[in-house]
């Protein structure tokens, strides 16, 4: 009779090599289709950025009493009910949003956009009524960046865009409420 050896035979190894080589094969395969996906999502939601500068700007105005400044590519100073002001301005191609306290104290600077090409505002077409028009540069497409080469740079080069935004201030005086 022959002796039990303990382990494993050659051919046992072989199999589980080759059932684990299949299983990473098809993760590999599944997470570049996940990733594939992702991508094309990603190309068809609008940038966070201009959204975000877009909400904070409507807070801003709605919540205004009064434009403060004159209208065209200088700051848009806004007028608060408690006193304060908010002022948007675009700098060296960045949009940089300054809070003043009633009492004159800067209560904070924080830039909101950058690639900025022009800003203007106009309140000038109906009362408490403020248009901005902002154009920017942004890429393409910032998911080619990730994958590198020529083809890469050349389709994540920077393009304009446009935004032309109206908001209501609805604080003006004799109306109620925000």
């Amino acid at each position: 009779m022959r002796a039990r050896r303990e382990g494993f035979t050659l051919l046992e190894t072989l199999v589980a090599l080759l059932l684990v080589g299949l299983i990473l094969l098809l993760a590999v395969q599944l997470l570049g289709e996940v990733q594939a996906r992702s991508i094309k999502v990603q190309r068809t939601l609008p940038d966070p950025l201009p959204q975000f500068a877009i909400q904070l700007l409507r807070h801003d105005i709605q919540r205004s009493s009064s434009t403060l400044t004159a209208p065209g590519n200088g700051p848009l100073g806004l007028g608060q009910p408690d006193g304060g002001r908010v002022y948007w301005d675009e700098t060296l191609g960045r949009i940089v949003r300054t809070v003043v306290a009633a009492d004159g104290t800067t209560q904070g600077e924080r830039e909101i956009m950058r690639g900025v090409t022009l800003w203007s505002w106009h309140n000038s077409f109906a009362p408490g009524l403020v248009e901005v028009q902002i154009l920017y540069r942004r890429h393409r497409n910032p998911s080619s960046r990730r994958r590198g080469g020529t083809g890469a740079l050349r389709n994540s080069s920077p393009e304009s865009a446009s935004l032309t935004l109206r908001f209501a201030q609805r604080a003006r005086p004799g109306r109620r409420g925000y």
